[in-house]
């Protein structure tokens, strides 16, 4: 089984397909509902990418439920329908999302998308990054009661690749994510402070 690995100075990111942890995991080894198999594939996956790339450090979870490496640094976990990720770094906070591109964001755009995003929010791809930074800026915060639509704005940068979001107006705290498009998900990831 293979995992892709990321180097975006100094921030590190390992992508796995979660059709590659399903093969060692036979549905009959598992329970049988859908979102307890979909759970355990997710763990699953996640204890592979610590296994293979971060073998001599343990996950453990703040009292909100954030992880992070017990012996010091920083990482973020999600994962989408097909990809799981896990992403770390020793020298920033940082904050990971994957979402699959879908035609649901169109019905939920207007609870997150802000008033001063929407010309950069036309396309489905656009809504679902806009999504993926703000849920990464929330982990990088560490505060679930983060209105998106109110507290979080996103601005587009010159280059496609790189996005930037601060919350609650203060420009002077602003952070850069890389987002790259692999597999039908949008990926996002907090790289560095503006």
């Amino acid at each position: 089984m293979e995992s892709t690995i990321y180097n975006f100075n100094n921030v590190f990111l390992a992508l796995v397909e979660v059709d590659e942890i399903e093969i060692l995991f036979p549905q009959s080894k598992t329970s049988n509902t859908i979102q307890t198999r979909k759970r355990f594939l997710e763990k699953e996956g996640i204890k592979y990418l610590l296994k293979k790339h971060l073998p001599k450090n343990t996950l453990i979870y703040n009292k909100n439920g954030k992880p992070h490496l017990k012996e010091g640094g920083y990482l973020s976990i999600s994962h989408s329908k097909s990809l799981i990720g896990l992403a770390w770094s020793h020298e920033i906070n940082i904050g990971l999302d994957i979402e699959e591109i879908s035609p649901k964001i169109d019905k939920i755009h207007n609870r997150f998308i802000h008033d001063l995003e929407k010309e950069i929010a036309i396309t489905q791809e656009e809504k679902t990054i806009i999504w993926c930074v703000k849920e990464a800026m929330v982990k990088i915060l560490d505060n679930k009661s983060i209105n998106f639509k109110q507290n979080l704005r996103v601005i587009k940068k010159s280059n496609p690749d790189e996005w930037v979001c601060f919350a609650n107006d203060d420009l002077t705290n602003a952070y850069v994510f890389s987002v790259f498009k692999t597999k039908n998900n949008i990926v996002c990831i907090h790289t560095k402070l503006e």
